[in-house]
């Protein structure tokens, strides 16, 4: 092969580089957002089963 053929070869194997780490970073901020998801879901959860303790302690106080 020719140098110019090899110098191609190389541009294009950087360039095929780049897009992988490209999309190794797109992956890593789809990963750090679902991470945010379900920490936000987990405090949700955290706060219905706080008010359900607290809604069953007010209704327990009613009798018939």
């Amino acid at each position: 092969a020719t140098t110019s053929e090899m110098a191609r070869n190389v541009s294009e194997a950087a360039s095929g580089t780049d897009e992988i780490a490209a999309s190794v970073g797109a992956v890593s901020a789809s990963a750090r957002d679902t991470a945010e998801g379900v920490a936000q879901a987990q405090r949700a959860a955290d706060d219905l089963t706080r008010m359900s303790a607290e809604l069953q302690s007010r209704v327990a106080r009613f009798t018939v």
